[in-house]
């Protein structure tokens, strides 16, 4: 039951991708140990958990006696209490902006793919995005205390480990960016390479093999460009 009492502290969300995985793989490489609260859609959401939660939507951060909800704060009252923020405060808001970035992303790109006009637009739309991620990488690699080198070519964009930026940088590009702009994606050397470096770290890679990593980023009553299948969605071999 969704908010049980628990020692552990709980991440309350759908079997999906959604608006959860970046905080899913930010645990796994942090090595959080949680509880994962799989809830239910339709009626059974609406009428036995919805009241329950703080703001009527999930995600659902609950922690002792917190209880969060927006994926963003939750996110980062994760990236605070497994310290996988940054190491100052220079750092934690590089990682803000890396993931406030990402995430607006994500949310106006999403948006998109239910307009009508999305096929005509959807090359433009792609180039548009990818670029604004290569500009991200490019800028934080060659920031002092940044990578150094060829932006993309670490899994850290921010610090000298994953940390919280690089959570959600990874999930928009690997579960909708790959998926739905794997032309543009291509074409571009640094997002690529950083996609490719990040699902390579250790803990990201057994992430992905594991059952925290859900097949789809959509319910499957929501069928758009096959987000709502594991076929779409598979990212195995990447």
């Amino acid at each position: 039951m969704a908010g049980a009492a628990s020692t552990k502290p709980q991440l309350e969300y759908f079997t999906i991708r959604g608006r959860a995985e970046h905080i899913r793989v930010l645990l796994a490489v942090a090595g959080a140990d949680y509880e994962f609260v799989p809830l239910p859609f339709g009626d059974v959401w609406v009428n036995e958990h919805k009241a329950k939660t703080p703001l009527g939507s999930v995600p659902v951060w609950r922690d002792g006696a917190l209880a969060l909800g927006e994926s963003g704060a939750i996110l980062r009252a994760v990236a605070r209490k497994y310290d996988v923020y940054g190491a100052d405060d220079a750092q934690r808001a590089l990682n803000d902006m890396a993931h406030d970035f990402a995430n607006s992303s994500f949310e106006s790109t999403f948006n998109q793919l239910f307009q009508p006009t999305f096929d005509e637009k959807r090359a433009e739309l792609g180039t548009k995005l990818v670029a604004g991620f290569e500009r991200l990488l490019t800028f934080l690699a060659a920031r002092d205390g940044g990578g150094g080198g060829e932006p993309g070519k670490r899994y850290a964009v921010v610090a000298d480990k994953f940390t919280m930026g690089d959570a959600t940088l990874f999930h928009v590009l690997n579960n909708l960016v790959r998926p739905v702009f794997a032309e543009q994606l291509a074409a571009s050397a640094v997002v690529s390479a950083y996609l490719k470096h990040v699902r390579a770290h250790d803990k990201v890679a057994a992430f992905i093999k594991s059952d925290a990593h859900f097949a789809t980023l959509l319910p499957p009553f929501v069928d758009k460009l096959g987000l709502n299948t594991p076929e779409g969605c598979n990212d195995a071999d990447y």
